[in-house]
């Protein structure tokens, strides 16, 4: 096609050349006062439309002579190439991106690292605190609210205690000492783990997993009377009081396995 090309837009252009140089001679040969000559004369081609022409051929991509054709070839080992500023563009490109984006890397890194750090703590106190269920000794409360239920501020016999306290009509005083006596059982025999911060129904609800059905039904009945007296003002029936205040040591004493019958 190249070939062609060069062969034939000097053709072309020579013909045009030529009607051009044939226009003039004619417009020449006749008289400027014939009707023949006005009419070549306008017949004859503008310079402008000839240049016009000329310039259509050339921009033909058809008929021009030189073309432009991408190869690849191997890299002349004599030629340089590109400067090294050129070749790290890439690398200034990524420094600037990493300064627009350091704000929002560092916050990235920071959150990433305190959710790592989060995990370890939360791993350690794991395999460290001891379980609240088989370590009772470590979270004995002294006392629950304002009540102290420590063993040595107790009398030996809470229910007798009481009793007399409620004969005398100190109701609340008789009240206290029971509930007193109830927690500090709970804890230091039966190891429910009590909390200084538990309510009535916390005591209940530990105390479930921990006693017998017995057991639990005297603590339900006792923290019931107590919430009748402390919250609802309502003073409980003596007999109530009086069967509490007897079944105190026998609703409480340590649980003992049945011994084993002899083979």
């Amino acid at each position: 096609m190249r070939s062609i090309a060069r062969r034939v837009s000097p053709l072309l252009i020579a013909i045009a050349v030529a009607g051009v140089v044939a226009g003039a001679g004619v417009v020449r040969a006749q008289p400027a006062g014939t009707p023949d000559a006005r009419a070549s004369i306008d017949a004859a081609p503008k310079s402008a439309v000839v240049t016009a022409a000329v310039e259509a051929v050339k921009a033909d991509p058809n008929l021009t002579p030189s073309r432009m054709v991408p190869s690849l070839r191997w890299r002349d080992r004599d030629n340089p190439g590109p400067p090294a500023a050129s070749r790290f563009a890439w690398l200034r490109r990524l420094v600037a991106w990493l300064s627009s984006s350091s704000r929002v890397l560092v916050w990235a890194g920071l959150l990433a690292l305190g959710a790592i750090l989060a995990r370890w703590a939360l791993r350690t106190l794991q395999e460290r605190v001891p379980d609240l269920q088989g370590d009772v000794l470590a979270i004995r409360p002294t006392h629950v609210r304002d009540l102290d239920i420590r063993p040595e501020s107790l009398p030996a016999d809470v229910g007798a205690a009481a009793l007399a306290l409620w004969t005398r009509g100190d109701h609340r005083a008789a009240m206290a000492l029971l509930y007193r006596g109830l927690l500090s059982r709970l804890v230091h025999v039966h190891q429910v783990p009590i909390t200084s911060a538990s309510t009535e129904g916390d005591c209940v609800r530990l105390s479930s997993a921990r006693v017998d059905a017995g057991a639990l039904g005297y603590v339900t009945g006792l923290v019931s009377t107590w919430q009748q007296l402390v919250y609802a003002h309502d003073t409980p029936a003596t007999d109530r009081v009086e069967a509490l205040c007897r079944g105190f040591d026998a609703a409480l004493a340590p649980h003992t396995p049945p011994a084993e019958s002899p083979a």
